[in-house]
């Protein structure tokens, strides 16, 4: 993962009450930096921030690779993985991927992920994608803490930010300057995207 210094640094200023934007996070993968060796709970908690009560009530599905975890302790994060977390899913697909739901059986039998290549002392890139609610209520704490991404992921969020902004209230900065918004994107380096958005 790329130090500060070489990354594009975007800091987004908005009124109170514009939450649009933390939906639209809803999909989009962001980077995180764990160990190696990690657990999936461990990674809710200690590197997202979640308390478990949260997580009992809320994630209600969490997929590893497109493969759905239950045990959320036992289970490993290996590098370069993909993590999806999500509140209730609507319909069968839904209660089949529920975690620990009694229509379990009718998904792909749940196999363990290995810790990966990497002693466990090592650090790994994993990306976390939220999907409905879990976007909608945990966006704003990690958008406010900032989270990186790639630089086309990015470019595609931020296409979507400038059409839900109508009343072009977002005052936005590239690496510490003021920019206009319609031309951010041009001025966007092929490196990854350190982005925080705050309430003003």
């Amino acid at each position: 993962m790329e130090t500060t210094a070489e990354i594009n640094r975007v800091d987004i200023e908005m009124a109170p009450g514009s939450t649009g934007i933390f939906s639209m996070l809803s999909g989009y993968g962001f980077f995180i930096e764990a160990p190696a060796g990690i657990s999936v709970n461990a990674l809710l908690q200690k590197k997202l921030g979640l308390d478990a009560g949260y997580i009992e009530k809320h994630i209600q599905t969490i997929l590893h690779d497109g493969k759905p975890v239950d045990d959320i302790d036992g289970w490993k994060i290996k590098e370069d993985s993909t993590i999806a977390l999500s509140a209730a899913l609507p319909g069968l697909f839904g209660a089949a991927f529920r975690r620990g739901g009694k229509f379990a059986a009718l998904r792909p039998r749940e196999m363990p992920a290995e810790s990966g290549r990497h002693p466990e002392n090592d650090a790994i890139t994993i990306t976390v994608k939220l999907f409905n609610l879990s976007a909608r209520e945990l966006g704003p704490q990690l958008l406010q803490n900032g989270i990186q991404m790639s630089a086309e992921t990015f470019l595609s969020l931020w296409k979507n930010i400038l059409k839900l902004d109508r009343g072009k209230s977002l005052n936005v900065l590239l690496n510490g300057n003021k920019i206009d918004p319609h031309t951010l994107a041009e001025s966007i380096r092929p490196v990854n995207v350190l982005l925080s958005v705050l309430t003003h």
